[in-house]
């Protein structure tokens, strides 16, 4: 989306946009990013929060895990798993 004034359109208004480096670190097996505290604050989430990471055109967006979204993801997954071919042929 396009920034306007540093903030950025949503649906329902905006929302002022941050800016935060982060250096990829060695978690175990994997890798990770440490969070800023502010953005923690922010997000309003804290140790065993769950997130979900959505990619976008420009990389990927952060949102906290809650009942809603949680169903609105289980109900999505049905859809996609009864309608695939309906969905597939959309996409094509």
């Amino acid at each position: 989306m396009r920034e306007i004034g540093g903030f950025v359109p949503r649906v329902g208004g905006y929302y002022n946009r941050s800016v935060e480096k982060v250096e990829v670190q060695r978690v175990g097996d994997s890798l990770g990013v440490i969070i800023p505290p502010d953005i923690l604050e922010r997000l309003q989430v804290g140790v065993g929060d769950e997130l979900i990471m959505t990619t976008t055109r420009s990389g990927f967006e952060l949102t906290k895990v809650d009942d809603v979204s949680t169903r609105q993801l289980e109900d999505l997954t049905i859809i996609m798993q009864e309608d695939y071919e309906l969905l597939r042929a959309l996409a094509d």
